[in-house]
């Protein structure tokens, strides 16, 4: 549980400073594939200035990408309130156990339309304190919002080198600490 909760703190603290509530959703095994995390997880993660609770308890989102509309054309969409910000939605897709003391983890946030996935990897450190350090691996969109424009550039290939030679770092600096 405690480097699950270095992981989840360590994405949430790259997020954009604000006070914008985050809804945790854990993958597992079958019955549910996706569980509530419990209050103690919820207690133990560093959540900044942000309110930190379960899907159960997630305020709602108005981004779509779909326009729901009556016989006659009319929005059924709910209106957005006023200044009103949609929550970040962080899944815990993988999380795997190398050894005693370290973890992996691929994690994905969404926030309306907009998604940002990392890959994580928390070791405990001295005094049996779990550390985690996060990567970005991509960012998509479903719908893209009106006031925002779209640049493709070629970045994403350097993106993609830097993250190919990260991995592979990460891998062996992982396994020298299981080994040594």
């Amino acid at each position: 549980m405690r480097a699950a909760a270095a992981i989840i703190g360590a994405v949430i603290a790259s997020l954009p400073s604000d006070t914008t509530p985050v809804c945790i959703t854990l993958g597992g095994p079958p019955r549910a594939y996706w569980y509530s995390p419990n209050a103690a997880l919820l207690r133990t993660i560093d959540r900044e200035a942000r309110r930190v609770v379960g899907p159960g308890d997630c305020p709602p989102t108005y981004e779509s990408m779909v326009v729901l509309v009556d016989s006659v054309g009319r929005s059924l969409n709910p209106v957005r309130p006023p200044g009103y910000i949609d929550p970040y939605h962080l899944i815990v897709r993988h999380e795997v156990m190398v050894g005693a003391d370290s973890t992996v983890a691929a994690l994905d946030v969404h926030q309306g339309t907009s998604n940002t996935y990392y890959r994580c990897v928390a070791h405990r450190a001295l005094g049996a304190k779990w550390v985690a350090e996060c990567r970005k691996t991509g960012t998509s969109i479903s719908a893209l919002p009106p006031n925002k424009s779209l640049q493709l550039t070629s970045a994403r290939s350097a993106e993609a080198l830097r993250l190919s030679a990260w991995q592979v770092a990460s891998a062996c600096q992982l396994v020298s600490r299981i080994f040594s």
